[in-house]
């Protein structure tokens, strides 16, 4: 969509087998934005986008065309908007242009029930939310962190007041979420809190004891909740390693990377930042840990305690891991420059090393790459 030209939203088979057909009705302004949305069984798209009065909203519409779009903002301009993993409700954040006021609301995605007031923020700040993975309850924060249940009840305030949230994920038990301090220079740690509301904020990262100044560029968390890691350059400024804690904070942090080469990093990039294995055994991270400024795969034990293992075979002089995903059977695909220097291919190798990487790739023409 360009601005001021009117557009529309199509949808497509796949394979081919039908025309594209109009999902939506004619639109203006800046169109349809990049905020197009499917329900996880494919059967409705949420979109953000601006009808004849320039005001955007956010509206519903079966994938297959068979019915009209459905509006299931208000009448204030749409912001930012979220599916629920199980596809059910979609939660929006609203706003009046002029006026320094932001409201949550929850529709069901299906229209039918429609903007229904969830909290309002009588700032400039935007409340930031997320939703944990069973659609259950709904975190976000207005002057401190508020969960509520998505099919209704009174909100539940989560710490005093002090924590602006930064990234969220939810668990059965506890919150683990990433924060900006509420007192002197900008800084991020990560906390637990009990879903409930039974009891007060845990800070698990330990972000403070050296320098004035340590942030925690997020963080991962092991599929059976016992565990997380965060990037954050807690023992010498701007230096950002791995650190590894138990996430009841019964454990103090530790360093869970090998002493890095001078200048070197944990990534924190979205591509190559840490996450964990299937088993919830191991993390998988990209560092430059043995030579500054080459960035190589690594995994460790989730608890610490023994060495790093490098994953990827030695790298050809500026050679460096661009990206990886781990498979559910707990192998570690990842995208390298390895053989030769900017011809990028696809490798396997397990998780916990011990064997070299198999090429996915194949054989590579001249000039061609992953």
């Amino acid at each position: 969509a360009h601005l001021g030209i009117p557009s529309e939203l199509f949808v497509s088979p796949l394979d081919g087998s039908a025309s594209a057909a109009v999902l939506s009705e004619t639109l203006h302004f800046d169109g349809v934005s990049i905020e197009v949305r499917f329900t996880p069984n494919g059967d409705r798209t949420a979109y953000r986008a601006a009808g004849a009065s320039a005001v955007r909203e956010l509206r519903s519409v079966p994938t297959d065309g068979s019915a009209p779009s459905t509006k299931l903002s208000g009448v204030d301009t749409l912001y930012d908007f979220l599916l629920s993993p199980d596809g059910q409700w979609a939660v929006f954040q609203t706003g009046e242009p002029e006026v320094s006021i932001k409201r949550l609301f929850k529709s069901r995605v299906d229209g039918t029930l429609v903007a229904q007031s969830i909290a309002l923020q009588t700032s400039t700040f935007s409340p930031r939310f997320a939703m944990r993975d069973d659609s259950s309850r709904l975190l976000y924060d207005l002057n401190g962190v508020w969960s509520v249940a998505l099919s209704g009840g009174a909100p539940i305030q989560l710490d005093s007041g002090r924590l602006i949230l930064a990234r969220a994920e939810l668990l059965p038990s506890t919150i683990p979420i990433a924060k900006v301090s509420f007192a002197g220079p900008l800084a991020e740690d990560v906390f637990a809190l009990p879903a409930n509301g039974s009891g007060s904020a845990l800070k698990i990262s330990d972000n403070h004891h050296s320098f004035p100044v340590g942030n925690a560029q997020g963080f991962a968390l092991t599929p059976d909740e016992v565990h997380a890691a965060y990037v954050a350059d807690q023992d010498q400024d701007e230096v950002f390693e791995l650190y590894g804690v138990r996430t009841d904070g019964s454990s103090t942090p530790i360093r869970l990377n090998s002493t890095l080469a001078p200048g070197g990093d944990v990534s924190m990039s979205a591509a190559l930042f840490p996450r964990a294995t299937p088993d919830s055994n191991r993390f998988v991270y990209v560092a430059a840990q043995l030579t500054s400024g080459v960035f190589e795969l690594f995994s460790v034990a989730s608890g610490g305690g023994t060495a790093p293992t490098r994953l990827n075979s030695a790298l050809i002089l500026g050679g460096n891991v661009t990206g990886f995903a781990i498979s559910a059977d707990g192998h570690v695909v990842y995208g390298a420059d390895q053989g030769a220097d900017e011809r990028f291919e696809l490798y396997s190798v397990p998780a916990v090393g011990g064997q070299a990487p198999t090429v996915l790739s194949g054989a590579m023409s001249a000039g061609a790459d992953v």
